[in-house]
């Protein structure tokens, strides 16, 4: 019976998203595959379903079950209406050609056994991964200290008033350390838990499962459309069976033994998934200058912010670059390039102010080590004035960075890769959108030196040989990987 209710509940992101994609995308006149129209609609349920959860206690609705399913409901019944509307006023042939541009139609027209053997690899991948990560509890640190801890108060309180998330007396151990961690991954296991009537540290991992077969197909799909199937699922197999997906050690003296770190209950996963798409609806922008990828992004920017404080700085490094960007390349458009930058701005602060302000009202450290904060400077511009008052460590950070990059069991191939990529760049000309991705990256790794840069010596001696820097790191690995690969093709294509 858990089993069946749990069925259910990964299906309603769905239902939850498809409405905005229908509004959203309904004039664009891109015609959309079958494979996006699910996969699209599914991962903006998965940012807006713990949102409007997160909105509902925010303006002090208890989160009982009778409003969850009030809102499952009207999400249901919605997208059933727009479905029947929109397959009414459809004519075969459009019908016909979306059937045409479809993975399954791709794979029918390319009839090799190359494609056939790359999907059952891929497929093999996926379910050693979901059945490894459901087969235990959670067996991650900071996946109890900052997440699944939070699910269970909000599972038993049913609110985000909780004094239990403020911790002011550092009683309840297991989360005081960083109390003010957004709580999208929470929302999400507290849904689970919601539903099949009961909290389970086993089942309500499934969310990380789902985050990575949402991440392989996105990714799948934007670089199909691209390029052709075999490369496609090539791409995509090269990133699925990079290691840091599956196991890294965590403090050896501590914990000894390995753990599966992006399947063991954190918010890194669902963050890299975030992130690219945000970054990728950035790309098609600024190729094809769609209005509807600027709202696709900025949601997936907001959704990013609401999963992780990294995500505040992941939005930052993005409007600055592409900021940079269009005021580098003006053009007689470029009114209509600042405007939609202004709109992916304004959209995505009016939408985290209720995290900016909860997240104001809950301490960052317990009260013990608040009394002993006396600055009242803000994080960025601490981080800022610390980076150049430590310069002199940059170097040995720098060095850190580079090994961690080359350790090919963290990573497999992918940074000579990348730095392969990095060389083809030069001796071609980059355009607009290409350059995003790059200076993206870029930046974040300024951002990566820059917070260890400004760390106190003793935190930045017990932090560094953990396994932080990797997590930093990962969440642009799906990003570089089609970086990477768009350059190798490129190159492929002005040889022949």
């Amino acid at each position: 019976m858990h089993l069946l209710r749990l069925l259910l509940a990964v299906t309603i992101p769905y239902f939850i998203g498809f409405p905005l994609y229908f509004f959203i995308n309904c004039k664009n006149p891109d015609l959309h595959t079958k494979q996006e129209c699910f996969i699209i609609p599914y991962s903006l349920g998965l940012g807006l379903l713990p949102l409007f959860l997160f909105y509902i206690s925010f303006f002090g609705i208890p989160l009982c079950n009778r409003n969850i399913a009030l809102l499952i409901i009207l999400f249901v019944i919605l997208t059933i209406s727009l479905k029947i509307r929109s397959s009414f006023f459809r004519s075969k042939e459009d019908i016909t050609d979306n059937c045409n541009m479809s993975f399954v139609s791709s794979i029918g027209k390319a009839k090799n056994s190359f494609a056939i053997l790359l999907i059952i690899i891929i497929l093999a991948t996926i379910i050693f991964s979901t059945f490894f990560s459901l087969s235990k509890p959670i067996d991650t640190w900071d996946a109890l200290f900052h997440w699944t801890y939070k699910a269970k108060i909000l599972y038993y309180e049913r609110t985000i008033y909780s004094p239990s998330f403020t911790d002011l007396t550092e009683e309840i151990t297991r989360i005081h350390k960083v109390p003010n961690h957004p709580l999208l991954l929470p929302m999400l296991e507290f849904y689970i838990s919601v539903v099949i009537k009961k909290y389970d540290e086993r089942l309500i991992k499934i969310w990380l499962p789902i985050f990575f077969i949402v991440l392989i197909l996105f990714f799948l799909e934007k670089i199909r459309l691209l390029f052709s199937i075999n490369y496609a699922l090539f791409c995509t197999l090269f990133l699925v069976t990079i290691p840091f997906f599956y196991y890294q050690r965590i403090i050896d003296p501590l914990v000894p033994g390995s753990r599966n770190l992006i399947f063991g209950g954190n918010a890194d996963l669902p963050l890299a998934f975030f992130y690219f798409a945000h970054s990728i609806y950035i790309f098609q922008w600024l190729k094809k200058k769609n209005l509807s990828d600027i709202i696709m992004a900025a949601l997936y920017a907001v959704f990013a912010v609401y999963t992780k404080n990294e995500g505040l700085a992941i939005f930052t490094i993005s409007s600055f670059t592409l900021a940079l960007l269009l005021f580098i390349d003006l053009k007689n458009n470029w009114k209509k390039d600042a405007i939609a930058w202004f709109i992916l701005i304004l959209m995505i602060i009016i939408l985290i102010v209720p995290r900016l302000e909860y997240g104001s009202s809950i301490p960052s450290v317990g009260q013990k080590r608040l009394e002993k904060t006396t600055s009242k400077i803000s994080i960025p511009l601490k981080i800022l004035s610390n980076t150049f008052k430590n310069y002199r460590r940059i170097p040995f950070i720098i060095y850190k960075l580079g090994k961690n990059l080359l350790n090919i069991q963290l990573w497999g191939m992918l940074w000579p890769l990348f730095l392969t990529s990095l060389i083809i760049s030069r001796k071609t000309k980059l355009g607009k959108a290409i350059k995003y991705l790059l200076l993206l990256q870029f930046f974040q790794l300024v951002m990566i030196v820059s917070i260890y840069t400004s760390m106190p010596q003793e935190e930045l001696n017990f932090i560094l040989p953990m396994v932080t820097l990797s997590r930093l790191l990962f969440h642009i690995v799906p990003l570089t990987v089609f970086f990477s690969f768009y350059q190798l093709a490129f190159l492929k294509k002005k040889n022949h």
